[in-house]
């Protein structure tokens, strides 16, 4: 089970995130800093099977974390895309609002259930949804 904590500090917050680690996966690859294309810079871990991430820092403190939705199959088909790719392609718009307003046109269909956090650099953030069914 994943979990995240966020803690507000005097200068900003603290975010704490505990992976889900099947005893089956590799080790995560650590996190590195990435220059962004806007210029922007984020630093991540990197999932060593499927490539992607599931919690991001920006230099202007926004942070996106990912969480597993582990809910029944309800006819949901099996996953065949990984949840890692999510982040990268949110990190590097302007907003957390708008990283939602793109998640949620973004074709999720393949994707496994998840809950996404966004925290903006104030420390204030938003938890959505999704149940896996496009």
């Amino acid at each position: 089970m994943c979990t995240v904590t966020v803690i507000g500090i005097e200068s900003g917050y603290r975010l704490l995130h505990a992976r889900d680690e099947q005893r089956s996966r590799r080790p995560g690859i650590a996190p590195a800093w990435r220059t962004l294309a806007s210029g922007r810079r984020a630093i991540w871990p990197t999932d060593a099977d499927a490539g992607g991430t599931w919690v991001a820092a920006r230099d202007d403190g926004v942070v996106l974390a990912l969480l597993n939705r582990n809910i029944p199959p309800n006819g949901r088909p099996d996953p065949t895309r990984s949840r890692g790719d999510i982040i990268p392609a949110l990190i590097d718009l302007q907003t957390p609002a708008l990283m939602l307003k793109h998640l949620a046109g973004m074709d999720l269909r393949g994707v496994s259930p998840f809950r996404l956090l966004t925290v903006g650099s104030s420390g204030h953030g938003t938890v959505v949804t999704f149940d896996g069914l496009a």
